[in-house]
């Protein structure tokens, strides 16, 4: 077995266990929606509500769980201590609330997009982690620390390259539908979606650049991080046609509770 199959099988194993927790935390959604549901419309008008809004939480817990399906883990962290952190579309921790994968919108994932070799921190290497379903179809790696050991070990195993998870998905197959950028955000893009919350971001650019993209990226950004502050139910998306409305929604859907 060659050593880039072996990194495969290694990173497969943080894949099934991220995919095992996700079913796990379905399954315990789903049962607790039941149990809310099997209580029927009895009791107080005071017991009622509180009834349908736990429902209402259940309900909204398992679309968020069901909507990171695709591509749950796509990135990976290594620090100068040899620690790992995985980045994906949501965060999970394992039983004993030890943490599995790190949200993408998280401080913690800022590295993943805007680390540089020449700001890069403690981070000493960036992997992409490209998935087929639940299965490990390929890892790139990117060495931001030129004096660490990750260099030779990268470069042994076939694994380091430069832009290789951006030139890949610019040559994956196109639906004609707009799709999320959180695996392939750049530094650029990653600055404006972190911008800080006060005033507004206007964002300029020729048609196809990935402002649509970003914005809507944003908007997943700030409802996570200033959720306590922000508290509202839903985000407003205007567009000029509405054409370019259902695409935007299909795409932040993952992120974002669409209200129509």
């Amino acid at each position: 077995m060659s050593q880039y199959s072996s990194q495969i099988q290694e990173e497969q194993q943080v894949v099934d266990r991220a995919y095992g927790r996700l079913d796990d935390l379905r399954a315990q959604a789903r049962e607790r929606l039941d149990e809310v549901r099997a209580a029927g419309s009895h009791g107080s008008p005071t017991q009622r509500t509180e009834r349908d809004s736990f429902a209402t939480m259940y309900e909204d817990r398992l679309t968020q769980l069901r909507a990171v399906e695709d591509r749950l883990v796509f990135g990976r962290l290594d620090d100068e201590q040899g620690n790992r952190r995985y980045i994906g579309r949501i965060g999970l921790s394992d039983a004993n609330h030890e943490p599995m994968l790190t949200d993408w919108r998280a401080e913690a994932a800022r590295p993943f997009y805007e680390a540089t070799p020449s700001h890069h921190g403690d981070i000493v290497m960036r992997r992409h982690i490209t998935l087929h379903f639940r299965e490990v179809a390929g890892i790139e790696d990117e060495v931001l620390d030129v004096h660490s050991p990750h260099v030779n070990s990268a470069s042994e195993q076939g694994t380091l390259t430069g832009e290789g998870a951006l030139l890949a998905s610019l040559g994956s197959r196109r639906t004609g539908k707009m799709t999320d950028i959180v695996a392939t955000i750049q530094g650029e893009q990653d600055r404006i979606i972190r911008a800080d919350l006060r005033g507004a971001v206007i964002v300029q650019g020729g048609p196809g650049t990935g402002k649509t993209a970003v914005a809507l990226h944003r908007a997943a950004y700030l409802l996570y991080t200033h959720r306590r502050m922000l508290n509202v139910p839903a985000c407003l998306w205007s567009a000029r046609a509405r054409s370019s409305s259902t695409t935007s929604i299909r795409c932040c859907r993952r992120s974002v509770k669409p209200v129509w």
